[in-house]
């Protein structure tokens, strides 16, 4: 995406008037920017001893060639996103829209699958990873750290209800066991994280 573009995308999703303040928001995206995901996060969300080291994040944007990497592993249910790795290893994503340049939408928590492992070792050691720490919450929280630090001033996150695969499944005790996990992945997160319900509009919050 050439700079042109990419003022043209500022322009379509703040208005005209937030045009230089909308492509500092966007850059990071296109550009595909990996950071380093903070040590006392990692540690904080560590399972069984686990250090937490070795963790980063890749900003992701899906109209973007920062997005190819990961087009084969993750489908994007929105445009901005980011990956979370352990050291090369793609093992979550995360995925949000922009309601204005104050207030973004968290509509994704994904971790990999890592069906059909056996015989993979590159999907076994996704696998391995995925397990050492609590990755939804190590995975958000870069999200509300990048948020905070670029004056968006609330973040908000779906419930599982209003995840478009929730109930995709048939009304048996796997498809019970797929709600209940999303539910894990939005619900639980949001209230580990300090997120607030708005109860009439049915979606989580957190004011920064």
């Amino acid at each position: 995406m050439s700079t042109g573009a990419l003022a043209d995308e500022s322009s379509r999703l703040f208005g005209p008037g937030r045009v230089i303040t909308g492509m500092a928001l966007l850059r990071p995206f296109y550009e595909g920017r990996v950071s380093p995901v903070d040590g006392t996060c990692a540690a904080r969300f560590s399972r069984n001893g686990h250090n937490g080291s070795g963790y980063h994040v890749a900003a992701v944007m899906r109209e973007s060639k920062s997005y190819d990497a990961f087009s084969d592993i993750f489908y994007m249910d929105a445009g901005y996103g980011f990956v979370l790795h352990k050291e090369n290893i793609p093992i979550a994503i995360t995925s949000f829209g922009f309601l204005s340049d104050r207030l973004i939408y968290v509509v994704q928590i994904q971790g990999r699958k890592t069906e059909g492992r056996e015989g993979d070792a590159y999907l076994q050691r996704a696998y391995e990873e995925i397990q050492k720490v609590r990755w939804q919450q190590l995975l958000l929280s870069p999200v509300v750290d990048w948020a905070g630090d670029r004056g968006v001033a609330q973040v908000r996150l779906q419930p599982a209800k209003k995840n478009k695969y929730y109930n995709i499944e048939p009304i048996t005790a796997g498809g019970r066991k797929f709600n209940e996990r999303l539910e894990t992945h939005y619900d639980g997160t949001a209230r580990s994280l300090g997120f607030a319900f708005n109860e009439n509009e049915s979606y989580y919050y957190l004011d920064l």
